[in-house]
């Protein structure tokens, strides 16, 4: 945030709004999809709650906004992005969801969090862009615990990989 301020000259540095933040534990929040939808980024289609970039498909996330005071907005805002899908696509997408979330009591954890993977993969926008199997299991594992162990894990990894080259 600090070589923002820097890079663009700015007064005070940028705050940045988590997407982790809530009214009940920090006391502002942010709509990071509709943020992402009105700055170009990546469409958001309302009735599935999915974000798609034109570029990257599904296989996005959405961390924080930046809040740069004291700038000015430009005088129109940026046009909204097109929609990448096709009807096809979002008809794929919507049947895996539906039904994921009407049997979600009904199925294990582990079964419900796995059909999740299975309706990002139904997309075909951005597939060249799709997690690998060390994001999917970050992004896709419910157990909090085990995100963060598999997190360090892959730390450690890249920490042998960069000392193996120096």
């Amino acid at each position: 945030v600090e070589s923002a301020r820097t890079l663009l000259g700015l007064a005070r540095s940028p705050e940045a709004v988590y997407a982790f933040e809530t009214l009940e534990t920090h006391a502002r929040a942010v709509s990071v999809t509709t943020a992402g939808h009105v700055s170009g980024l990546a469409f958001y289609n309302k009735t599935l709650q999915r974000s798609v970039s034109e570029m990257f498909g599904p296989w996005i996330a959405y961390r924080a906004v930046l809040l740069f005071h004291g700038v000015e907005p430009p005088l129109s805002p940026p046009l909204p992005p097109r929609d990448p899908c096709s009807a096809d696509e979002w008809a794929r997408v919507a049947a895996l969801q539906a039904k994921c979330f009407e049997e979600w009591e009904q199925r294990s954890e582990a079964e419900s969090w796995s059909r999740l993977i299975d309706i990002v993969n139904a997309f075909e926008t951005g597939r060249e862009w799709a997690y690998t199997a060390d994001q999917v299991a970050f992004h896709y594992e419910p157990d909090e615990k085990k995100r963060a162990e598999h997190l360090k894990r892959c730390a450690l990894a890249l920490d042998a990989r960069d000392a193996a080259r120096s």
